[in-house]
């Protein structure tokens, strides 16, 4: 966990600060709603889609990968870093949301965060998530 936090908290820092420059002025590039979500906002919700997304999961994931190559992960988008851990079955996993509250970012009106975690056999072991918006970061 100790390791996890070291190796991550500068880059989701630098993440957040680049994912600024972009609040409210990205297109909506869209994907198709996630039907598992109840309640027509939240599938709604869950089509918006930016290029900030991917870009920012290919690089949180590109560090992960250097500094932890056998974790399982789990990541919202469907990037090419993604499927590199396909097919692992390493006891921990990477859980990643690269940016959680894409609407609230694309629209430019309230808060989203930069959240990536490491859990061991689904257990949560240490997590960082930064909330650009108010230039705070958080790890436990």
């Amino acid at each position: 966990p100790r390791s996890f936090i070291q190796s991550l908290y500068t880059v989701v820092d630098q993440c957040a600060q680049a994912s600024r420059i972009f609040y409210g002025k990205v297109a909506d590039l869209g994907k198709q709603a996630d039907t598992r979500l109840t309640g027509a906002k939240a599938q709604d919700a869950s089509t918006v889609f930016t290029a900030v997304d991917s870009g920012l999961q290919d690089i949180l994931l590109a560090v992960v990968l250097q500094r932890f190559p056998q974790v399982r992960c789990i990541a919202e988008e469907a990037t090419a870093l993604r499927r590199r851990f396909a097919g692992s079955r390493s006891e921990y996993a990477v859980i990643l949301d690269p940016i959680d509250g894409t609407l609230h970012f694309r629209n430019g009106d309230g808060p989203y965060h930069i959240s990536i975690g490491l859990a061991h056999r689904g257990l949560m072991q240490a997590a960082i998530v930064a909330r650009p918006t108010e230039e705070k970061i958080f790890t436990a």
